[in-house]
């Protein structure tokens, strides 16, 4: 599996809310990431789902990717 491949399977989530937040971001915003900010959203994907939810509900994907990017 290439990297665009495990993080479309691990963008599926048993969290709903997780699911449609991820799902959203990679059709509308996924192709204009980086490859190293792809790699920043792979180690992301990583956290279990209440502790990203926990952080997404109160922050933006794409700026949470900057921000762990450290851009």
């Amino acid at each position: 599996m290439n990297i665009d491949q495990v993080i479309r399977y691990k963008s599926r989530r048993g969290l709903l809310e997780l699911d449609l937040v991820l799902n959203d971001f990679y059709k509308n915003d996924y192709e204009a990431l980086s490859d190293l900010k792809k790699q920043v959203l792979l180690n992301i994907l990583k956290k279990q789902d209440n502790e990203l939810w926990k952080i997404l509900s109160k922050k933006n994907l794409k700026d949470l990717i900057d921000e762990e990017a450290g851009l």
